[in-house]
């Protein structure tokens, strides 16, 4: 299959990793990619090698580690890691036997990025990429608005230090604005977050599938498709959003 379809665990943080695991596994997907906040935290070992053994019994995989390790440059109010952050939650991947993690650069727009703080957050990226690529491990930001990695540009520079990019379409933009933006990320993007929402809130995978074909189409090499929370955040709403993506999946084959 060209696509492997999966869920995102901070989807529903309230809930048991065997819970999400079981329905997981129930709706048809293969993959989930497990939280750092909450169900895998790098200090946690022991949860960590329980999420390991229950993907195993559900024949589930680990796609990534959704971290929050982040790099900032500059005066940022948000908790901040420095590079060699970066060594426990490679254990804690090695444990859940991913080799890619999920992390976060900065805390506003890039364009808010003065040109020695972009070399700095670029520098620091570079340095946590190599201690990852030590190890076996690709390190890809969140593509985010309000965070450094939230344009093309970004994703390119990053891309140049080691680090590659996840791609999701922004819900402030029109459908239009973010296929360009998929369209200038062609071939570069590994993990794709999958939701429909707009300024309004979040409304049913299945009244977007166009959209997400042409999404698909214009990225080019994306592998993993991640359902990133449900619009009323029940597991109960798990099979009709896991039904959509299967059906956006097979349209692409």
């Amino acid at each position: 299959d060209r696509f492997t379809l999966g869920l995102v665990s901070v989807s529903f943080r309230p809930l048991a990793p065997r819970e999400i695991a079981g329905e997981a596994k129930r709706c048809g997907l293969a993959a989930i990619e497990w939280g750092s906040d909450v169900h895998a935290r790098p200090d946690d070992a022991a949860s960590i090698s329980s999420i390991a053994e229950i993907d195993a019994e559900f024949s589930l995989k680990c796609s990534s580690y959704g971290t929050y390790f982040r790099l900032v440059a500059g005066s940022e109010s948000v908790p901040v890691n420095a590079p060699q952050d970066i060594l426990p939650y490679l254990d804690a991947a090695d444990a859940l036997g991913t080799d890619t993690l999920r992390v976060w650069l900065g805390a506003r727009s890039s364009k808010d990025y003065a040109k020695d703080e972009r070399a700095a957050i670029l520098r620091q990226a570079g340095e946590a990429a190599a201690l990852a690529a030590v190890r076996g491990k690709t390190l890809c930001s969140e593509f985010h608005l309000g965070t450094f990695n939230d344009c093309p540009g970004s994703a390119k520079a990053l891309a140049e230090v080691g680090v590659g990019t996840y791609w999701q379409p922004f819900q402030t933009q029109t459908p239009e604005e973010n296929l360009a933006i998929a369209r200038a990320l062609r071939g570069a993007v590994g993990t794709v977050h999958v939701f429909n929402w707009s300024p309004e809130g979040r409304h049913p995978l299945a009244d977007a599938l166009d959209d997400w074909r042409r999404y698909l189409d214009a990225l080019g090499d994306a592998k993993t498709l991640l359902l990133e929370f449900m619009p009323d955040d029940r597991l109960e709403t798990l099979e009709r959003e896991a039904a959509a993506l299967r059906r956006i999946a097979e349209s692409m084959e």
